[in-house]
């Protein structure tokens, strides 16, 4: 992402809060991809308001901002996964894991998912 450019709902709170750009804003945003990889649906488009509205971006920013929101996952999610985005996702970016780390777990976790498969012909 180029310093304020991108779009709003894959944004990290520090970025929304005029801090420093780091990776680990796009670490952040990678967890938002995997809800939305996950769901086959726009981060936040399943909130609404009390009065059954979809909730605006001024409202999902604000709730984002205030640690108080992130993305959903389905029922049917692995837990490994909403694991992973959750961690991606932390408020603090220190917390967030290197996206070396994250690209060693996905290849792990496919390589195993292939093994488990071949087992099974």
């Amino acid at each position: 992402m180029t310093m304020g450019v991108g779009t709003c709902r894959w944004m990290a709170p520090e970025i929304l809060l005029n801090s420093r750009y780091t990776d680990a804003v796009d670490v952040f945003s990678f967890g938002v991809v995997l809800s939305e990889l996950d769901t086959h649906n726009v981060p936040y488009t399943d909130l609404r308001s009390e009065n059954g509205n979809p909730l605006s971006d001024t409202a999902i920013l604000g709730l984002v901002m205030q640690k108080q929101l992130r993305p959903t996952f389905s029922a049917t999610c692995p837990g490994w996964l909403v694991a992973l985005a959750s961690e991606c996702m932390a408020q603090e970016p220190t917390q967030r894991p290197k996206m070396s780390e994250v690209a060693y777990l996905l290849r792990t976790r496919v390589r195993q998912m292939g093994q488990a498969k071949e087992a099974f012909v």
